[in-house]
């Protein structure tokens, strides 16, 4: 069943689209996790799937060449239901802005790509249940100014999270297709934003790499405020929160759901995808 939004959402509009993991567990663990959500956004932002996803990985071109070398061929005469505006996997959550080309695209892809990567997950770590916090979130963007500012929020979540000190060196997000665009491959590429956006590299980059300083310090006295109001409604002493920075909690510890909590940052990924 598709989950739908509680108000409908408009084609040809812009949506910053999040979800994160149910009590802020790590869901992508390992570099082969990051793929396998890429490749399924990818895969779902196309209609009229002639295969299911897991049964295309199978199929022997795919296994010979690899998803990202073969995609673009198969799919370059489908019609897309989504475009890809950007994007940020961080280890317990993911940011999407979307722009639908239907009035239920969004549901349905959202409902597809997290579904599909739950029973992949679940199998992987021989768990069972849901992965994903209730449902995802959206907000509607309706200005260029927001939109360009939205971008740079979402390139700097993993240097915000401190997980790495440049938003370059974070390979699960579309800043560098946001400062290489001209020179990706087209079987590489994710975004389409040209046609909202007009970006000019290295002005972006000065853009977002000038704000580093300023969200870090902005992150810190969110979460001292988001402990305090936590500790006031627990009532009674003060009890401070334990730190989360974009969802992120330290230590090795692991739930009863089967999901790890720990820091890390995804390196270069399988068969040279440039993500």
């Amino acid at each position: 069943m598709i989950q739908e939004p509680i108000h409908p959402l408009t084609a040809g509009e812009n949506y910053h689209v999040y979800t994160k993991s149910i009590a802020g567990f790590e869901i992508f663990q390992h570099n082969s996790d990051y793929l396998r959500m890429l490749q399924l956004i990818r895969f779902f932002q196309y209609n009229h799937h002639a295969y299911r996803f897991s049964k295309y990985l199978e199929l022997k071109e795919v296994q010979t060449f690899g998803f990202h070398k073969v995609f673009s061929h198969h799919f370059a005469d489908h019609k897309k239901n989504i475009q890809i505006i950007a994007y940020c996997l961080m280890p317990t959550h993911l940011h999407l802005i979307l722009s639908p080309h239907s009035n239920r695209a969004i549901a349905k892809f959202m409902n597809d790509i997290l579904n599909s990567y739950t029973r992949y997950f679940n199998l992987v770590h021989n768990r069972k249940g849901p992965l994903w916090q209730s449902r995802y979130k959206w907000v509607h963007v309706t200005k260029d100014e927001q939109l360009l500012h939205l971008t740079r929020y979402l390139h700097l979540n993993p240097v915000t999270a401190r997980l790495v000190n440049h938003p370059g060196d974070w390979p699960a997000s579309s800043y560098l297709e946001y400062l290489y665009h001209e020179n990706i491959p087209v079987e590489d590429a994710i975004c389409e934003f040209k046609d909202v956006l007009k970006i000019e590299p290295k002005r972006y980059q000065s853009f977002v790499e000038n704000r580093i300083s300023a969200q870090r310090e902005l992150a810190k006295i969110k979460k001292v405020i988001f402990a305090e109001k936590k500790g006031h409604r627990r009532g009674g002493r003060q009890r401070w929160a334990r730190p989360e920075a974009d969802g992120l909690k330290g230590g090795r510890s692991r739930s009863s759901s089967g999901l790890k909590m720990r820091k890390h940052s995804p390196k270069h990924l399988p068969n040279g995808s440039t993500i």
